[in-house]
């Protein structure tokens, strides 16, 4: 288990997998480097859960009980959430100004992965899934948060997207 409540977390394997919960309590990094880093464990906490590095992290992990922020900054990385479970109600996922990307990958059923709030700069990106002959989507707004993303939102290679609008704030 990972217990974040600040500081850098730095990867150094070429292939890593992390099966256990991370609480993020503080304003903390993960920086994958140029390694492919899986999450598998469920994320939970109210920090903010800065992302570095210049490969992808995937995320088949549930972010339910993570009410914090999930940010890019100014990197320019894409990283993954696999499936509904993966995303937040709560969350706010800031894609920040690099030139970076959430993709959604591969899914295999029908499915639609929320994002509490969504931030972004013009450079971003959100795309749908890898995988064809399904049904894909984001529902975001939740948390009743205004927020501002200036970004794309795609269908993926494999099948369109599509958008739901939810809660009380305003997307821009």
């Amino acid at each position: 288990n990972l217990q974040l409540n600040g500081g850098t977390v730095h990867f150094s394997n070429e292939f890593m997998m992390v099966n256990g919960t991370t609480n993020v309590a503080g304003n903390a990094t993960i920086n994958t480097g140029n390694k492919v880093v899986y999450f598998a464990g469920a994320f939970s906490g109210n920090g903010t859960l800065n992302l570095a590095g210049s490969y992808v992290p995937t995320f088949e992990s549930s972010f339910a009980n993570f009410t914090g922020t999930v940010s890019l900054g100014n990197n320019s990385m894409d990283f993954r959430l696999f499936g509904g479970f993966a995303g937040s109600t709560a969350a706010t996922f800031d894609l920040g100004t690099g030139n970076s990307t959430l993709d959604a990958g591969k899914i295999y059923y029908n499915d639609t992965i929320a994002l509490g709030s969504l931030e972004g700069g013009t450079q971003t990106a959100v795309t749908g899934s890898d995988t064809t002959g399904l049904t894909f989507g984001y529902s975001i707004g939740a948390n009743n948060q205004n927020s501002h993303f200036a970004g794309v939102i795609s269908d993926g290679s494999g099948s369109p997207t599509f958008v739901t609008k939810v809660g009380s704030g305003t997307l821009t």
